[in-house]
C-alpha cells in the first residue's frame, strides 16, 4: 500500500490507483486416473539368446530387442495385433494394419487386407534387417507386438539365459494418463475460461473440469506428476490401474485488467456493484475479486480511470449510475 504520509499533488484523503492485470491463479488438485500398466508378452517359449532392453530406452517398432533361440523377434506395432499365422491369400482386418505398419516404415506391403507376395516382401525386409532368415509365410512366434510405434519400458522382465515361456513378461512400460478431472473447484473465482499450467504450458480445462488429450501428455511428463507417482509407487511402476492427485497451477486464460481499491472506498455495494469517487465525481464499478482487505474492481469499457480515489468518500443519495 503507497505510504499516504509521503507528499503528493493529490489531497490526504485520496489513493493513487494502477490497473492489475490478474490471472487469478490457484493450486489445485487433479484427480488423475491411470491405466493398466503396458506389457510386452512373449510370442514364443524358449531360451532367452539376446536381451536389448534396458529401462528407460525406447523399442522401436521394425527393430529387434529379443531373441528366443538364436532367432530374433521383430518388434512391430500395428492398430491390430497379429493374433495367428498370416500365409498368402489370408484377409482380414490384422492384414489390413499390417500392411498400414509396412507402408508407415517405406516397404512394400501390398493392399486390400490380403497377404500378397509385396505383403511378405515388406516383412522379409524386417527380418533382414534384423538379422533373422527370410519366410515363406508371417509366423506369430517371430513377431513382438508394440502397442505404440516406441514402447518406453521402465523394467525389463527377462534375463539373458532365462527359459521364456509363452506369453510370459518382456518388458513393462507405465500406464498412461486415462483422465484429469478437477472435482473440487476453489470458491469465490473470477468468472472466465480457465486453463491449467503444467510447467509453463498452457492447457485449456473443460467446463466439466477436464483435461484434453494434449493437456494429460503433457501433464504425464511433468516434474508433479513424477512426484505424485513416486509417493504412491517408489519403484516407479504401478502394477494396476490407479487414482493420483497432482497439483497444478488454475488459473484465468486471459488475464483481467482491475484496479485495487482500500474497501473504505466503496459505496453503494449491491451485489457485485459498487461506486468510487474522485472528487464529486463517482464512477461505476465491478467487483472482481478481493485480496488482503484490498477490493480489485473494473470500470466500464467506455470510461477513463481516475488517477486516484478518495479513501473516505461521501455516500451520495443519488449514487453514481
Amino acid at each position: 500500500m503507497p505510504d499516504l504520509a509521503v507528499a503528493s499533488d493529490s489531497p490526504a484523503d485520496d489513493y493513487p490507483i494502477d490497473s492489475s492485470q490478474l490471472t487469478d491463479a490457484r493450486t489445485v488438485a487433479l484427480s488423475v486416473q491411470i491405466g493398466v500398466p503396458a506389457v510386452l508378452q512373449s510370442p514364443t517359449e524358449g531360451v532367452a539368446t539376446r536381451v536389448a532392453c534396458l529401462p528407460g530406452e525406447k523399442m522401436v517398432s521394425g527393430s529387434s530387442s529379443f531373441s528366443v533361440d538364436g532367432r530374433p523377434l521383430l518388434n512391430l506395432q500395428s492398430e491390430v495385433p497379429i493374433w495367428r499365422d498370416l500365409h498368402l491369400g489370408d484377409s482380414g482386418p490384422d492384414v489390413e494394419a499390417l500392411q498400414d505398419t509396412l507402408h508407415s516404415l517405406g516397404l512394400a506391403a501390398g493392399s486390400g487386407g490380403v497377404v500378397s507376395w509385396q505383403t511378405l516382401e515388406g516383412v522379409n525386409s524386417l527380418y533382414k534387417a534384423i538379422g533373422a532368415s527370410a519366410t515363406d509365410a508371417i509366423y506369430r512366434a517371430d513377431i513382438l507386438w508394440l502397442p505404440v510405434d516406441q514402447f518406453l519400458p521402465v523394467s525389463c522382465d527377462v534375463a539373458l539365459g532365462q527359459q521364456i515361456n509363452l506369453q510370459a513378461s518382456l518388458a513393462t512400460a507405465r500406464g498412461e494418463v486415462d483422465s484429469a478431472m478437477l472435482t473440487d473447484p476453489p470458491s469465490a473465482m473470477i468468472d472466465g475460461a480457465r486453463v491449467v499450467d503444467i510447467q509453463g504450458e498452457k492447457h485449456p480445462i473443460s467446463a466439466e473440469g477436464s483435461l484434453d488429450e494434449a493437456g494429460r501428455v503433457a501433464l504425464q511428463s511433468s516434474d508433479a506428476f513424477a512426484i505424485a507417482r513416486s509417493q504412491a509407487q517408489p519403484s516407479g511402476v504401478l502394477k494396476e490401474s490407479t487414482t493420483l492427485q497432482v497439483d497444478v497451477l488454475f488459473e484465468l486464460a486471459e488475464p483481467v485488467d482491475a484496479w485495487g481499491v482500500p474497501v473504505s472506498a466503496l459505496t453503494d455495494l449491491a451485489d457485485t456493484s459498487a461506486c468510487v469517487w474522485a472528487g464529486a465525481t463517482g464512477y461505476p464499478v465491478e467487483l472482481v475479486t478481493s485480496q488482503l482487505g484490498k477490493a480489485y474492481v473494473a470500470f466500464p469499457e467506455d470510461t477513463d480511470a481516475p488517477d486516484a480515489v478518495s479513501l473516505s468518500p461521501a455516500e451520495s443519495s443519488q449514487g453514481c449510475r
